[in-house]
Protein backbone atom coordinates (compact mmCIF):
# COMPACT_ATOMS: atom_id res chain seq x y z
CA UNK A 1 0.00 0.00 0.00
CA UNK A 2 1.22 3.51 -0.84
CA UNK A 3 0.82 5.68 2.24
CA UNK A 4 1.37 9.27 3.26
CA UNK A 5 2.54 10.04 6.78
CA UNK A 6 0.84 12.78 8.78
CA UNK A 7 2.83 14.17 11.66
CA UNK A 8 1.63 16.90 13.97
CA UNK A 9 3.09 18.41 17.10
CA UNK A 10 1.26 21.23 18.83
CA UNK A 11 3.88 22.45 21.30
CA UNK A 12 7.37 21.39 20.23
CA UNK A 13 9.69 24.12 19.06
CA UNK A 14 12.73 21.84 18.66
CA UNK A 15 11.31 19.51 16.05
CA UNK A 16 12.64 16.49 17.95
CA UNK A 17 9.17 15.06 18.48
CA UNK A 18 8.35 15.45 14.79
CA UNK A 19 11.57 13.65 13.82
CA UNK A 20 10.80 10.85 16.28
CA UNK A 21 7.24 10.43 14.96
CA UNK A 22 8.52 10.27 11.39
CA UNK A 23 11.14 7.65 12.28
CA UNK A 24 8.59 5.51 14.09
CA UNK A 25 5.98 5.77 11.32
CA UNK A 26 8.57 4.97 8.64
CA UNK A 27 9.73 1.95 10.65
CA UNK A 28 6.14 0.76 11.16
CA UNK A 29 5.33 1.27 7.47
CA UNK A 30 8.39 -0.69 6.42
CA UNK A 31 7.57 -3.56 8.81
CA UNK A 32 4.08 -3.80 7.33
CA UNK A 33 5.14 -3.58 3.69
CA UNK A 34 3.88 -0.07 2.98
CA UNK A 35 5.62 2.40 0.68
CA UNK A 36 5.84 5.93 2.10
CA UNK A 37 5.24 8.30 -0.81
CA UNK A 38 4.93 11.61 1.04
CA UNK A 39 5.25 13.11 4.52
CA UNK A 40 3.02 15.94 5.74
CA UNK A 41 4.20 17.81 8.85
CA UNK A 42 2.25 20.36 10.88
CA UNK A 43 3.75 22.18 13.84
CA UNK A 44 0.57 24.03 14.75
CA UNK A 45 -0.86 25.12 18.11
CA UNK A 46 -3.91 22.88 18.20
CA UNK A 47 -6.14 24.84 15.81
CA UNK A 48 -7.14 22.64 12.89
CA UNK A 49 -7.65 25.68 10.67
CA UNK A 50 -3.90 26.29 10.95
CA UNK A 51 -2.97 22.73 9.95
CA UNK A 52 -2.12 23.56 6.36
CA UNK A 53 -0.37 20.25 5.73
CA UNK A 54 -3.49 18.37 6.84
CA UNK A 55 -5.50 20.32 4.27
CA UNK A 56 -2.89 19.48 1.61
CA UNK A 57 -2.98 15.80 2.65
CA UNK A 58 -6.77 15.69 2.31
CA UNK A 59 -6.62 17.29 -1.14
CA UNK A 60 -4.04 14.77 -2.32
CA UNK A 61 -6.04 11.91 -0.83
CA UNK A 62 -9.03 13.07 -2.91
CA UNK A 63 -6.72 13.12 -5.96
CA UNK A 64 -5.68 9.50 -5.23
CA UNK A 65 -1.98 10.41 -4.92
CA UNK A 66 -1.67 7.61 -2.34
CA UNK A 67 -3.86 4.82 -0.95
CA UNK A 68 -4.25 6.19 2.57
CA UNK A 69 -2.81 8.35 5.32
CA UNK A 70 -0.99 7.01 8.36
CA UNK A 71 -0.52 8.82 11.64
CA UNK A 72 0.64 7.74 15.08
CA UNK A 73 -2.93 7.04 16.22
CA UNK A 74 -3.70 4.78 13.24
CA UNK A 75 -0.38 2.94 13.57
CA UNK A 76 -1.13 2.19 17.24
CA UNK A 77 -4.71 1.15 16.46
CA UNK A 78 -3.73 -1.51 13.95
CA UNK A 79 -0.86 -3.07 15.89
Amino acid sequence: MRVALYIRIANDNTGDAISYQEQELRRWSNEHGHEVVEVFKDNAPGVLAECFELQRLLAQLDAHTFDGPLDKVKAKAVR
